[in-house]
């Protein structure tokens, strides 16, 4: 492998691979900011699952990428909001441009009615399939108990993601979604015109 070509922000390793693989990695919120359970929506309904927007619109419709996801990290005093791609090397450019455009779309839109129904939905189902493990339930409840200095209440947990509005969704996406927060890592066969060209996509701001 080759030294990373850095910047600000960002690394390029030219590499022989099969597929080209991308990561936007944002700057976040910390675990207790009052929209830190919007940006959980918004993780769910950008890239958290197999029916987000990401995985619809670059794999299932424009089959641009394997696979495509979003994940959200929150620790005592930051976060980070996490993109990853697997593209055909040959469609890098189009599913970074493609990428960067659901970005700016959820930061300019509000999501629909439905779209907040069904990621509060799959928050409160997945965190109650994890909870259904002792071990997994233990290390939940130590992690709470250590970190914030209480045991979660399950019901605080509910009203908080049933608080969650489109509007707050949209709140956190432009809080997180900046220029000054982004870093970009990219893994593949990228040439110095197609670097130039994804670093000049990478931007989510209009």
């Amino acid at each position: 492998m080759k030294k990373a070509d850095k910047g600000k922000g960002e690394a390029f390793f030219n590499k022989d691979t099969k597929q080209t693989h991308i990561a936007l990695g944002f700057h976040s919120i910390k675990r207790d900011h009052p929209l830190r359970y919007a940006a959980n929506v918004l993780n769910v309904v950008l890239g958290g699952n197999m029916s987000s927007r990401l995985f619809d619109r670059l794999r299932e419709e424009k089959a641009l990428c394997y696979d495509i996801s979003t994940g959200i990290k929150k620790y005592i005093d930051t976060g980070a909001f996490l993109v990853h791609a697997g593209v055909d090397n040959k469609k890098l450019e189009e599913a970074t441009s493609e990428l960067i455009k659901e970005i700016k779309r959820i930061k300019r839109e509000l999501i629909t009615a439905d779209e907040l129904k069904r990621a509060r939905e799959y928050q409160m189902g997945q965190l109650m399939l994890a909870l259904e493990e002792t071990p997994s339930r233990m290390l939940w409840l130590g992690d709470k108990v250590v970190v914030e200095g209480r045991a979660p209440v399950l019901s605080e947990i509910k009203s908080g993601i049933n608080r969650v509005t489109r509007e707050k969704v949209r709140e956190a996406a432009n809080l997180i979604f900046r220029d000054s927060l982004l870093s970009v890592a990219c893994v593949g066969p990228v040439s110095s015109p197609l670097k130039k060209t994804i670093r000049s996509l990478c931007s989510v701001e209009d």
